[in-house]
């Protein structure tokens, strides 16, 4: 999955709780349908499409356990 690499860039601190604060909220708040949109205008990798339309929930979902953690 997608998981590791973010864990992995915010150990190594090469970004801040408040980068994935930022990265969340910002996530959150997407145009999911203009998201979408933009990925079919980029259709020729087409293997990647699902994972494309999974990653916003992917990155939120691993901000928010990094947010989490930050706060315990």
């Amino acid at each position: 999955m997608f998981y590791a690499p973010v864990f992995l860039i915010k150990s190594k601190e090469l970004i801040s709780i408040d980068d994935v604060r930022e990265l969340y909220a910002s996530l959150v708040s997407i145009d999911k349908q203009t998201f979408y949109e933009e990925i079919e205008i980029v259709k020729a990798f087409q293997m990647y499409m699902q994972t494309s339309k999974e990653a916003p929930e992917i990155i939120i979902k691993e901000c928010q356990l990094i947010i989490d953690k930050q706060s315990n």
